[in-house]
C-alpha cells in the first residue's frame, strides 16, 4: 500500500505542476500580446501626433495692416459682343451647304471698349477668316453637338486678328442653320 501511495504521488505530482505551467504560459503569452498593442498604440500615437497634427504657425503683421486695396470691389462682369451674321457655303460634302450663323464673343466689360474699336477697326479680317474656316471645315465638325471645334478655331482666328489672346474669354453661337442646295 504504501508504494502505491508513492505512485499516486509522483504521478500526481508532475500534473500538479503541468497545470500552473499552463496557466503560467497562457498569462505570458497574454501579457507578450498586450505589451506588443499598448507598444503600437504609443508609436501609433507618437507617429500621428508627430506628422498629421499641424504645427502652430506664428502670426505676423504685414506692412499697413496687410489689407489689400482691390479687396471689395466687384470683379468686372462679362459681356457677349456680337461679332458677325456668317452666311457662308461648304462644299466638302456630297452636295453644297450652306450654313448661317450668328457669333458672339465674351470679353470682360472692363474691356469692352477697346475691343469694340479693334472689332470695328477689323470686322471684314474677320468676316473674311471665319468664312475661309467654315469653307474649309469637314461637315462632320458641323454636326457636333456644342460645335467645340468651329468654337475654337473662331477663337484662335479673333485672337491672331486681334494680335492678343486676354480679350475673347469665349466664342458663342447662339444662332446656328444649315441648308442643302442642290
Amino acid at each position: 500500500m504504501a508504494k502505491e501511495n508513492e505512485q499516486q504521488q509522483t504521478t500526481e505530482l508532475p500534473g500538479e505542476v503541468a497545470e500552473p505551467s499552463r496557466k503560467r504560459g497562457r498569462m505570458i503569452a497574454l501579457g507578450a500580446v498586450l505589451g506588443v498593442m499598448i507598444v503600437e498604440a504609443v508609436v501609433i500615437f507618437a507617429l500621428v501626433k508627430t506628422f498629421v497634427a499641424p504645427q502652430p504657425q506664428a502670426a505676423l503683421a504685414g506692412p499697413n495692416g496687410a489689407l489689400d486695396p482691390n479687396a471689395g470691389q466687384k470683379a468686372p462682369e462679362p459681356v457677349e459682343v456680337e461679332i458677325v451674321k456668317l452666311r457662308a457655303q461648304n462644299d466638302r460634302s456630297q452636295r453644297i451647304l450652306v450654313y448661317d450663323m450668328t457669333v458672339f464673343v465674351v470679353v470682360q466689360s472692363d474691356k469692352e471698349e477697346e475691343f469694340k474699336e479693334l472689332l470695328a477697326k477689323r470686322s471684314a479680317t474677320i468676316r473674311d477668316r471665319f468664312t475661309r474656316i467654315v469653307r474649309a471645315s469637314d461637315p462632320a465638325r458641323f454636326a457636333e453637338p456644342d460645335l467645340a471645334t468651329l468654337r475654337a478655331q473662331f477663337k484662335h482666328e479673333m485672337e491672331q486678328v486681334l494680335g492678343t489672346s486676354d480679350l475673347v474669354q469665349e466664342v458663342l453661337i447662339p444662332s446656328f442653320t444649315q441648308y442643302g442646295e442642290g
